[in-house]
């Protein structure tokens, strides 16, 4: 279905009033004031200079003012555009600055004049400071180049980035990955929890903000670049905001019960940074970090060394039986967190403090409807399943860390972390499966509840040695991690199946209680010492030593004749096992010039696997040796142009789950089982890029291209039962894995329309395999998507912008060729903000997203209106008054689309719609000024 009469006239409504904006819609509420102050060091502020505005175009001198006894000046000019600003005074070399004005206000800042002794009569010409520079392999952009609302966010900003894309939830994409960490002055704020900082600080803050590929946490754990690397942001703040108080206050309230209310606070003193925030929502927007799972998880910070010597700091995660403890806008959410930070640095930096705590408090509850079609050598299965669920989760974190400098040639660093993680969960399911021909096949009507304890602690110390000789280090890390899941949980479930004539063959009930106690313990030691060879060359090696402890014992119960359950079930019970041992030592080579730097290394690994099935008492041992190549180069042809190039060659260990020869009937038609004699996989990953930024016209472009291939990839074997339709997954090695990403954007500015636009194709291309009945699947989704957008906006009169994304999608499966499901899709973006005089402001948004139909699935369309209407009060609009309404015509639905192996799904789920909210907004300071 598409969208309603209503919905349709409110999107061409936005798209017209976005083109009359993009077009026409250039009226100004008054003058242009330019101003700004001069300066000479040795005279200090300059008085009586004479300030000349020129119109570019043909020189002609519009007006002229002459600087107070502060140095200060102002000219009010009539018309917005290029001027040319000529700057005298006695004695001094002329100033000329060229600079178009496009805003009610502008400041030059602080000039400083220099003597004409010094300068031999030279003209001084400066221009405006790059937007965007890149330094090697990061790219840093200027905040002050980006015009923001006063009391903007950092996430404000950011969307004015080019080539950065952020969306309704604050997930951020750059150069088409997502942003993982989000950092404050290069540290972590709260635990890297990213919306923290990019919706509670002030973009008026920022000074730079650097966009570079951090190493992968699979990296820093091995100690092995694997060559998949985390897009990081770090924001640099202004040295002048990092003193003082501010914060912001929210609270709201609406229909249908829906509020959200939250406070932070932050109170910055040059190096000490002191921040507390609270978070009660149901609305889905604030309380939920993007990256909530990670954080709040069973995970654990600690600290790694790589091959190289570099120090790396990562999150290592657990697991869960159940929900993972996220909301992803399945069902109905209730929020309620809370946080402290305190980082601080003495003794001229020699040592620091970084210590967050949070609590987290979620519970989840809705339902969900899932199509499935499972394509097999001689026929296919359609399932559909109905799902409904509650659950809820309880964390509570601390972490910090402590770096000293002993002296300036020897450091030390500790760090450590605890988590008490406890959840509580409920689905119930019912779920029908078809033959081809649409008879009964099977149903299930199950019903899980589970409540467990997940509790982590880490610890780590490392060490740092200078030597005389400049570049030779020795480092060296000890690290330990524990992990403890300890869970309880109840299956009822009623299983029949059905003859091709719909008559049922079996009726069976289980009813069981599961318990599920997993242990596990990790030690890694490493050793790195770096050797210069020349003034531009070094030499590395390393040895680690790596001691991988993992029990697990889960174990059913079904009823005795007592109607205790006590009565073991060995088919549905195990206890295993598993440790991991592993040797490596590695040498490396490093180089590094203006220009040109590169890395070249290998790491070789002899890995110990020790076994045991504590039930049947069987042990096996097995070795491996693996290699690791892996290599970089980036090439600077000039401060905005760079090309970069990365390799790596990685193994990854099988887990402990997918070891453990333990069947698993949660899901008595779809039963996982593991495999011991899983052999460790091999990946080639490469990853190339080049960006190049014209400052004069303000143009970028990016292309990156990544991909790779893996040997012993650790998939599934699905044998199929044809009569009852029972599939029974068993974990295998399989060869011929690959994928592959080319992605680019191109970003223009129009200085004629004050216009910025652009557009960015890519192109996917993903190929896995697996077994099904024993005959060899072969899977490949294709996808082809081109962004476009354009953003138009003029100081305190109006914002616009319009995305618009079509895709193409293509899903081939080796098996049932006839009935692959490939589909046309498209998002619209429409967004519009008028700010218009006594302070008010207007907003309407559209989120317009279709999926075409497939041969086994319906078209989905969902057009998602938003719109608010605010009025800003209090001296530097510190306060908002906003009445919102959200999904305005009741749209909303959840769904996902996606194809794993020889299994294509789909699901519709609940999640939030209409809603009306009125909040009230108080950003407050102390100690500096707000925006202007």
């Amino acid at each position: 279905m598409g969208l309603s009469k209503c919905c349709r006239y409110f999107a061409l409504t936005s798209m017209v009033m976005f083109c009359m904006v993009i077009f026409g819609f250039n009226r100004s509420y008054g003058q242009y004031q330019v101003k700004g102050q001069l300066t000479d060091s040795a005279v200090g502020n300059m008085s009586n200079a004479v300030v000349a505005a020129l119109r570019a175009k043909d020189s002609v001198m519009i007006k002229f003012t002459r600087s107070d006894k502060e140095g200060n000046f102002n000219l009010n000019l009539k018309d917005s555009g290029k001027y040319i600003f000529l700057i005298t005074y006695p004695s001094y070399g002329d100033l000329v600055l060229e600079q178009d004005i496009n805003q009610s206000t502008f400041d030059l800042g602080s000039q400083k004049l220099v003597t004409k002794a010094k300068l031999l009569e030279e003209v001084i010409v400066k221009q405006t400071v790059a937007a965007v520079r890149m330094k090697g392999d990061t790219t840093e952009f200027t905040a002050d180049s980006f015009h923001v609302q006063p009391n903007a966010t950092v996430e404000d900003l950011l969307k004015q980035f080019p080539g950065l894309q952020v969306d309704k939830n604050g997930n951020i994409k750059a150069q088409g990955q997502t942003v993982k960490k989000v950092l404050v002055d290069g540290e972590e704020f709260f635990g890297d929890d990213p919306t923290l900082v990019t919706k509670n600080l002030r973009a008026d803050m920022v000074d730079k903000v650097q966009l570079y590929d951090k190493g992968s946490d699979q990296a820093a754990f091995t100690g092995i670049d694997d060559g998949v690397k985390e897009k990081t942001l770090n924001i640099k703040l202004k040295e002048d905001k990092k003193k003082g108080m501010f914060g912001k206050l929210v609270a709201g309230g609406g229909t249908n019960g829906f509020h959200e209310s939250s406070v932070m606070i932050n109170k910055f003193q040059k190096k000490e940074k002191i921040a507390a925030y609270g978070i009660v929502a149901n609305t889905g927007k604030v309380g939920l970090s993007w990256q909530e799972n990670d954080q709040y998880s069973s995970s654990s910070m600690a600290t790694m060394l790589g091959d190289d010597g570099t120090i790396q700091n990562y999150f290592t995660s657990g697991s869960d039986d159940s929900w993972n403890g996220q909301y992803d806008d399945r069902g109905i959410p209730l929020s309620q967190t809370a946080g402290l930070h305190y980082n601080n640095k003495w003794k001229d930096d020699k040592q620091s403090l970084n210590a967050n705590y949070k609590m987290a408090q979620l519970s989840v509850n809705g339902n969900a409807s899932t199509k499935t079609q499972m394509n097999l050598p001689t026929t296919v299965q359609y399932s559909n399943s109905q799902n409904d669920f509650k659950n809820s989760s309880m964390r509570n974190k601390l972490d910090g860390s402590f770096d000293v400098d002993i002296d300036t040639s020897f450091s030390v660093s500790v760090r450590g972390s605890g988590q008490l993680k406890h959840t509580q969960t409920f689905n119930s399911y019912l779920d029908t499966t078809f033959r081809q021909d649409n008879s009964l096949m099977n149903s299930s009507d199950r019903v899980l509840k589970n409540n467990g304890d997940n509790n982590t602690f880490s610890a780590s110390l490392m060490m740092r040695k200078k030597f005389k000789k400049k570049g030779r280090t020795l480092t060296a890390v000890f690290m330990e991690d524990f992990t403890n899941i300890n869970s309880r949980g109840t299956l009822y479930s009623n299983n029949i199946t059905y003859d091709s004539l719909s008559q049922v063959t079996k009726d069976t009930l289980t009813d069981q209680v599961k318990s599920n106690l997993v242990r596990t313990n990790n030690i890694n030691m490493r050793v790195v010492y770096t050797e210069p060879i020349s003034k531009v060359s070094s030499l590395f090696v390393n040895y680690g030593l790596i001691i991988n402890n993992s029990h697990s014992d889960k174990r059913s119960y079904n009823k005795d004749a007592n109607g205790d359950y006590n009565s073991l079930d060995s088919t549905y019970s195990n206890e295993y096992q598993y440790n991991q041992t592993t040797h490596k030592a590695g040498i490396g080579y490093n180089f590094s010039k203006k220009k040109l730097k590169f890395n070249l290394g290998t790491n070789v690994m002899a890995i110990r696997y020790d076994q045991t099935d504590e039930f049947t008492g069987v042990k096996r041992g097995r070795n491996f040796l693996n290699w690791n190549p892996n290599a970089r180069l980036t090439y600077s042809f000039t401060s905005q142009r760079n090309f970069r190039f990365y390799y790596s060659g990685y193994t990854n260990q099988p887990s402990i789950d997918q070891l453990q020869p333990l069947p698993n009937n949660n899901d008595n038609f779809n039963v996982y089982t593991g495999n011991a004699n899983l052999k460790p996989s091999f990946s080639n990953n490469f990853s190339l890029g080049f960006s190049d930024y014209k400052m004069l016209t303000d143009r970028d472009f990016y292309i990156g291209i990544n991909g790779g291939s893996t040997q012993n990839q650790i998939t599934t074997n699905v044998t199929t039962d044809a009569t009852t339709g029972k599939n029974t997954y068993q974990y295998v090695n399989v060869n011929g894995n690959g994928r592959l990403n080319v992605y680019t954007y191109t970003y223009f500015k129009s200085k004629k329309w004050n216009l910025n636009y652009g557009f960015s194709p890519e192109f996917s291309w993903n190929k896995n395999v697996n077994f099904s009945n024993g005959d060899k699947n072969i899977s490949n989704a294709y996808s082809y998507n081109l962004g476009l957008f354009v953003r138009k906006s003029k100081d305190s009169v109006y914002e616009a912008y319009l995305n618009v994304s079509p895709n193409y999608n293509v899903n081939k499966s080796s098996l049932q060729e006839a009935l692959n499901n490939n589909f046309f899709g498209m998002t619209v973006n429409p967004n519009i903000t008028l700010f218009v005089p006594k302070r008010f402001e207007f907003h309407a948004d559209l989120d317009y997203m279709f999926q075409d139909k497939t041969k086994t699935f319906s078209r989905i369309s969902r057009g998602l209106v938003n719109a608010y209407i605010a009025r800003k009060f209090l001296p530097g609009d510190r306060l908002m008054i906003k009445i919102a309404g959200f999904d305005l015509f009741n749209k909303n639905i959840g769904q996902n689309r996606q194809m794993a192996n020889n299994v294509i799904t789909q699901s519709l789920y609940n999640t939030i719609r209409r809603y009306f909210l009125i909040s009230a907004t108080w950003n407050f300071t102390s100690g500096f000024s707000a925006n202007k």
